[in-house]
């Protein structure tokens, strides 16, 4: 299903598949090394709207995900919250999009597909880009963390594949004295939003 064809009534799937939701967010906080980055309300409307979603969809996921309490978040002041965090937007997109098994959904992503599928769907990869906050351009991981991200989600890309699309695609990638290999966590995130909300699924939810 195409992100625009999504209707308030579909985000119900987001509470009949949150334990998937929740399964893969902790998956991926693991994968990024145990970081946890926080989705405003803003920055989540923003960035499903630039997914393609309709305006009051798009407006409406974070409550929704945020309701999962899939993160506890303590403050000084003794209040605690719950958090939407940057590792639930893909498998919201996917479980939206209705596939039922968001860990294969990049399946057809390697070395030799994905600066293709890059080039044919730039303009929304940028789009995508554009909605994801500024600091996330210049938090640099590891391209075994990038790769690694994507294999959540089935696809296999070599670490040196990685950084040559982040350099083209993400505009920058860094090396240290060590040779530690760096891209930004903005290019991984939008690679993987892109795919998320363009890539078909071979099974639809029921």
């Amino acid at each position: 299903m195409e992100t625009s064809e999504i209707g308030l009534s579909g985000l119900g799937r987001i509470d009949q598949y949150a334990d998937a939701i929740r399964a893969k967010a902790m998956e991926l906080t693991d994968t990024w090394g145990g970081a946890m980055f926080i989705v405003d309300p803003e920055d989540s409307a923003r960035l499903f709207k630039a997914l393609g979603f309709q305006d009051d969809v798009a407006a409406a996921v974070y409550e929704r995900v945020y309701g999962l309490h899939y993160v506890d978040h303590v403050h000084a002041g003794g209040d605690a919250s719950s958090e939407f965090t940057w590792h639930g937007p893909d498998v919201t997109t996917l479980v939206l999009r209705g596939f039922d098994d968001p860990g294969t959904a990049f399946s057809s992503i390697n070395d030799a597909t994905a600066r293709d599928f890059l080039l044919a769907n730039r303009a929304k990869f940028e789009r995508v880009l554009a909605a994801i906050p500024a600091y996330a351009s210049k938090l640099m991981f590891s391209t075994k963390i990038g790769c690694g991200v994507l294999r959540a989600f089935g696809a296999q890309l070599s670490e040196e594949s990685l950084f040559d699309l982040a350099l083209e695609f993400g505009r920058h990638r860094t090396t240290d004295l060590e040779g530690r290999r760096g891209v930004p966590t903005a290019f991984v995130r939008a690679f993987t939003l892109t795919m998320s909300s363009t890539l078909n699924p071979s099974n639809a939810l029921h």
